[in-house]
């Protein structure tokens, strides 16, 4: 709503006078149009001439969605953490009429557990909804076993592995051929 102002009623025989307004509810709410009245009622002057009554009519209407973040950062999980929607931080939308805004989530899965959209809803007092997605990326981790040197007088072995699968490397140290294993872990 905006601000009062004060008014300058102005007579010919007596000084400019200010005068402050005063409000009354109209009624109705900011959803289906909420009134102020706001009135001036101006001074008399020493003949007895009354001012006239000034009066404005305000109407307040919530007539847009509540606004969540443009972009939102992606979030990223490491394998085997869980992805769990408890842990998330929600984000905070905001609103020209309602004071509280809730915001809820709808979570939806694609391609298996390694992307998922979260589509965030945020809904003010008069219903009115906004939405804005969200990327939740899952990685697996990949834990690398240090190389292992196996030495003998006749062969040396160097095992290159990973946590799913080790690489065999032969001959000189110089020159080491890769050779894929079964898992030997």
């Amino acid at each position: 709503m905006p601000p009062a102002e004060k008014l300058t009623f102005v007579d010919n025989c007596a000084p400019d006078t200010e005068v402050e307004s005063s409000d009354r509810e109209g009624g109705g709410s900011v959803c289906d149009g909420k009134t102020t009245i706001r009135t001036w009622l101006g001074p008399t002057d020493d003949c007895g001439n009354a001012a006239a009554l000034v009066t404005q009519v305000i109407t307040v209407l919530d007539a847009e969605a509540p606004v969540l973040p443009e972009s939102m950062e992606p979030i990223h999980y490491t394998c085997p953490e869980t992805f769990d929607k408890a842990n998330l931080i929600f984000p905070e939308a905001t609103d020209d009429c309602s004071t509280s805004v809730s915001v809820n989530l709808e979570a939806t899965e694609k391609s298996g557990c390694n992307n998922i959209t979260l589509t965030w809803i945020a809904t003010d007092a008069c219903d009115k909804k906004s939405n804005a997605t969200q990327s939740v990326r899952l990685f697996a981790t990949i834990s690398v076993v240090p190389p292992r040197i196996i030495t003998s007088p006749s062969l040396f072995l160097l095992f290159s592995c990973l946590a799913y699968r080790c690489t065999l490397l032969t001959q000189s140290p110089q020159n080491f051929p890769a050779r894929p294993l079964p898992n030997l872990l």
